[in-house]
């Protein structure tokens, strides 16, 4: 996919840096074919802030400072090879 999503708003730069101090934190690009199945990137510019220790906290800012996204997982084998736990209830 080519496409530019920048929904982010940085403070001042300073020796070539900034920081993000605004701006939506999801954001998601789907593409519908009549061939094919539906394709999507998204990118979480935060994570689980919530859960102490979460490697999710900031995985995805290096993905939004080199300006992609991520796959979207669609299928039952794209998500079941991409868990790191599951509970039963």
């Amino acid at each position: 996919m080519a496409c530019q999503v920048r929904t982010i708003n940085t403070g001042p730069f300073v020796d070539g840096k900034t920081e993000i101090n605004g701006g939506d934190t999801f954001y998601a690009v789907l593409e519908f074919s009549k061939t094919g199945p539906p394709r999507g990137e998204a990118l979480l510019g935060y994570g689980n802030w919530s859960r102490v220790g979460s490697k999710h906290v900031d995985d995805q800012l290096a993905l939004a400072s080199q300006k992609k996204m991520r796959p979207i997982l669609r299928t039952r084998q794209a998500i079941e090879s991409q868990l790191e736990s599951r509970t039963a209830f």
